[in-house]
């Protein structure tokens, strides 16, 4: 594999450190965050399916945005 050399500010190298696992290399995070590039745009939205089911999260997020509906046909 080719290896090239890439400039970042110290803010992002900070976070991408934050991010390491142990015997993990800032590459090797950059791959685990990206994931698979070469899936298409719905197999990546199909990753979250079902993540909201049977969530008190998910009806918060509905009353959300019902509110917002009802305030933008206003």
């Amino acid at each position: 594999m080719a290896v090239v050399t890439v400039s970042l500010s110290k803010i992002v190298l900070d976070r991408l450190n934050a991010l390491k696992k142990e015997g993990e290399s800032i590459s090797d995070v950059i791959m685990r965050l990206t994931g698979d590039m070469q899936k298409t745009s719905k197999e990546n939205i199909r990753s979250f399916e079902g993540i909201l089911d049977e969530s008190e999260k998910w009806d918060e997020v509905e009353k959300m945005l019902y509110a917002t509906r009802l305030i933008s046909r206003e």
